[in-house]
């Protein structure tokens, strides 16, 4: 049972240590939305998505390590919970401190990358929000009057095209 705790500890530092690159990741995703850099949006993007697929290939592991664990004290890998099994440790306190200390390390970093995540939503619903009001705006002053010529006696003749198209397709 031992082995197996100290895998599991070992497994759950190497999910921390990505939850806490994914969080750096994050907080310069910020500064790259912010700076409207698109190159660099992209190159954070597929960072992510190499840490989140070794996350995933931990978190597999992790769940076979629930699953031995509940097999040696013949509970349900259901009622394993971090909680449950820091409580299981209870004489070892140097596996249930190093356990607990994960514990509240990964539910710190997650609560930042949740947070830093939803503020990044944010402000690229901003920048898409931004674009659609621009592009609505050049659609609308497409309908305005284009030109305006003087007829005899100064009254002005207004020439209104119907032409809403964003494009110049004769290009």
């Amino acid at each position: 049972m031992a082995s197996l705790m100290e895998e599991m500890v070992n497994t759950l530092s190497e999910e921390l240590n990505y939850y806490k690159q994914l969080l750096e990741l994050a907080k310069t995703k910020t500064k790259v939305i912010v700076d409207n850099d698109t190159e660099q949006l992209q190159q954070l993007t597929e960072q992510e998505q190499i840490l989140a697929s070794r996350l995933l290939r931990l978190e597999k592991k992790r769940e076979e390590k629930i699953q031995d664990i509940a097999l040696v004290i013949n509970k349900s890998p259901d009622e394993l919970t971090l909680n449950n099994l820091i409580a299981l440790l209870k004489g070892q306190e140097k596996e249930q401190d190093a356990l607990n200390a994960i514990r509240e390390d990964l539910v710190g970093t997650m609560a930042q990358l949740k947070v830093v995540n939803n503020q990044n939503q944010e402000l690229i619903n901003q920048a898409l929000d931004y674009i659609d009001f621009t592009i609505n705006a050049i659609r609308t002053s497409k309908s305005l009057p284009q030109t305006a010529s003087y007829e005899g006696r100064g009254t002005v003749a207004e020439h209104q095209t119907n032409d809403n198209r964003m494009f110049d397709a004769k290009q």
